[in-house]
């Protein structure tokens, strides 16, 4: 887990395209863990619905875009 990213960037000596790719990632994924965080979520598949028990939720975005989220337990054969 890298916890000082400028450090990071120094150290491996990020170019300034790389540096502006890794913040737009970190900055989407925040907002994923923002919307996750909320209790407004629309269920719009219940588990007993799906053949493999998943849940699947979605709400609007602030930009007016679906969000979804599917959460459950998939089988899988190793």
């Amino acid at each position: 887990m890298i916890e000082d990213w400028p450090a990071r960037f120094r150290l491996a000596n990020y170019t300034d395209e790389q540096k502006r790719v890794v913040n737009l990632a970190h900055s989407k994924m925040d907002e994923w863990f923002e919307y996750n965080k909320r209790t407004d979520w629309n269920n719009v598949v219940p588990q007993e619905k799906t053949p493999i028990a998943l849940s699947i939720d979605c709400l609007t975005s602030a930009r007016g875009f679906n969000v979804l989220r599917a959460t459950g337990i998939i089988p899988h054969e190793i």
